[in-house]
């Protein structure tokens, strides 16, 4: 469209109206097709972007029910969900019976670590009365040593006169 009008009235300052509408509803036109075509080639690239998006999900879910129709097939390969919240519920339970026997032995080290310095105490006192009884015990061996040990006599051993006598003095009537 040319920007030339070659008649000039004193209409609308100088131009005719009808051909001022005309321009305008050109112009209007003309930007309408270039903003359709620019449109038109966004939207054909998003639905080809949408379409190979589409091809992709199609190919993912015929992947899934492929495996689904095989787990389906075959009984032994199902997985038994009871079966693992059972085993889950077991898994739980034993870290919680865990968790108690350590806390539990937590506590009782605690109060052993709180027992201890008054135990060591007691065990240095125990030590400290074994050695002064050791030390009285080896005195009164010293003195037990230091007594003199006599030895007895040997009793004579009887003659025979004396087991005769001994012997009639039994058997006297």
């Amino acid at each position: 469209m040319s920007n030339n009008i070659p008649i000039r009235t004193r209409a609308i300052g100088g131009f005719d109206k009808q051909q001022v509408d005309d321009y305008l509803a050109e112009l209007s036109a003309e930007y309408e097709l270039a903003a359709s075509k620019g449109d038109f080639s966004a939207i054909r690239s998003e639905i080809s972007e949408l379409k190979k998006t589409l091809a992709e999900k199609e190919a993912k879910l015929t992947q899934l029910k492929n495996t689904a129709a095989k787990y389906e097939e075959d009984d032994g390969s199902k997985p038994d969900f009871d079966n693992l919240t059972d085993s889950a519920k077991k898994f739980i339970d034993a870290h919680n019976e865990v968790v108690k026997i350590a806390d539990e032995t937590s506590g009782y080290i605690n109060s052993t670590e709180r027992k201890l310095p008054a135990l060591l105490k007691s065990l240095t006192q125990i030590t400290k009365n074994i050695d002064e009884l050791g030390k009285e015990l080896s005195a009164i061996s010293d003195q037990i040593g230091a007594i003199p040990i006599e030895e007895k006599s040997a009793e004579p051993k009887p003659t025979e006169k004396d087991i005769f006598d001994t012997f009639i003095d039994e058997f006297k009537i």
